[in-house]
């Protein structure tokens, strides 16, 4: 098969492996009726160098995961490492997620707008959010959250925003085409699988080639198995974030 690529011209192979991500244009190409679909909220986020949050709240989240809860929204912190991907305590940073439901028609515009007033497609990256948006997040920390919270989110520099989205395809394999990663399936982030459904995908594909010499038998019994672990994932995030987020829709997942 032969495929253009941009920056690199025609190439020719047997196989062709889209990974490119959720805004995948590969899939664009070969399943282009296929749209992510809005989930109704989305997800606040931020990072904050131990050092620059206040004892009295570094001593309550330090080395825990903690979550705080309440109707029709929940917030979470962890930590993780540092840009040099240091570890010791006392260099890693806080990173925490605050999901908030946002209306489609009137609230998720203005997010999506950064502060050059462009509108992003599923994100606002850190210190692009647009000042107004970053007011209203700041001052509904200070009259929504706890105190060790407020305290992490007035310690952030430069918030940032995702749209919490669902995506799903028919199919992985189109001819010699394969879908991989976040290009066929967006579980919502409260499964914590992105990145292991990814490397779930490769390692099942270089088994299914290595005992499969013909490709396209080889994609054909790699196909089933992964698109049951996609749409597993995503109905498992939808379970999830739906009963947090929207208590009153109940268990709207069918398995």
């Amino acid at each position: 098969m032969r495929a253009t690529i941009d920056g690199v011209g025609e190439v020719e192979s047997e196989l062709l492996i889209s990974a490119d991500g959720g805004g995948s244009a590969v899939r664009g190409v070969v399943l282009p009726d296929i749209r992510a679909q809005y989930a109704g909220y989305v997800a606040f986020r931020g990072l904050v160098p131990e050092e620059q949050l206040p004892r009295a709240a570094a001593d309550l989240l330090r080395d825990r995961f903690t979550f705080f809860e309440y109707p029709r929204s929940h917030m979470l912190v962890y930590l993780v490492a540092r840009e040099d991907l240091s570890v010791a305590p006392g260099s890693r940073r806080y990173n925490w997620v605050w999901y908030r439901n946002a209306d489609e028609e009137t609230e998720l515009e203005p997010m999506l707008t950064d502060r050059t007033g462009l509108r992003r497609e599923s994100g606002v990256a850190p210190g692009m959010l647009a000042p107004e948006v970053e007011r209203v997040l700041r001052e509904a920390a200070r009259e929504q959250l706890p105190w060790p919270m407020r305290m992490l989110i007035e310690a952030t520099r430069e918030p940032f925003v995702q749209a919490i989205v669902d995506l799903e395809v028919p199919r992985m394999v189109h001819g010699r085409v394969a879908l991989l990663g976040d290009a066929a399936f967006v579980p919502r982030p409260h499964t914590a699988a992105s990145t292991s459904k990814a490397a779930a995908n490769v390692l099942a594909l270089v088994e299914a080639l290595e005992a499969e010499p013909d490709v396209t038998h080889a994609l054909r019994k790699w196909e089933p198995g992964q698109l049951q672990l996609g749409r597993y994932l995503r109905r498992w995030g939808q379970m999830l974030g739906d009963r947090s987020q929207f208590p009153d829709r109940g268990e709207t997942v069918q398995w």
